[in-house]
């Protein structure tokens, strides 16, 4: 028999794939800055690890981007017009 932990489990796994694919649901809510601060920050080294694939992948890709990461980066951010203030956020 499957115990209640299980579901709780697979409730927060569907919860954070869907934040994942939808993180306006999060970033548009009205009561976004009640959010505590380390849920945010788990949420943005999310999104900071898959913005890391698609640069690995883009690389790949594209032979002739920037070698440089932190060129690459602004780059992308130029491309997707993307804020400075973001940039300096992803910038480790």
């Amino acid at each position: 028999m499957i115990g209640n932990q299980y579901y709780q489990n697979l409730l927060i796994s569907q919860l954070t794939l869907m934040i994942l694919v939808y993180p306006n649901l999060i970033f548009d809510a009205k009561d976004f800055t009640s959010l505590k601060e380390t849920s945010l920050v788990s949420l943005l080294k999310r999104e900071a690890k898959t913005w890391e694939y698609a640069i690995k992948w883009g690389i790949a890709q594209n032979p002739t981007l920037p070698t440089n990461l932190e060129e690459l980066i602004k780059e992308i951010f130029r491309y997707f017009h993307i804020s400075n203030a973001v940039l300096i956020l992803g910038i480790k």
